[in-house]
């Protein structure tokens, strides 16, 4: 299965959410669905991402960098 996953985490660059929908119109043409990752933090932020056009969200992944012990 193919997925694009889009993630932005550098504050220079441009953010998920104004890039998202431009993602999403460049697939659409294709069966790849898009997981919109990175600066999602709550219901609101997996709302928005859902309702510009991405099929799914990725939370969780800032706990990645972060030390466990």
């Amino acid at each position: 299965m193919n997925v694009l996953s889009i993630s932005f985490y550098l504050e220079k660059q441009e953010g998920l959410f104004p890039l998202l929908p431009r993602v999403v119109d460049l697939v659409s043409d294709s069966s790849i669905p898009v997981i919109a990752a990175g600066g999602i933090v709550d219901g609101r932020g997996y709302v928005a991402a859902l309702a510009l056009g991405a099929q799914g969200v990725c939370l969780g992944t800032r706990y990645y960098l972060g030390h466990l012990y």
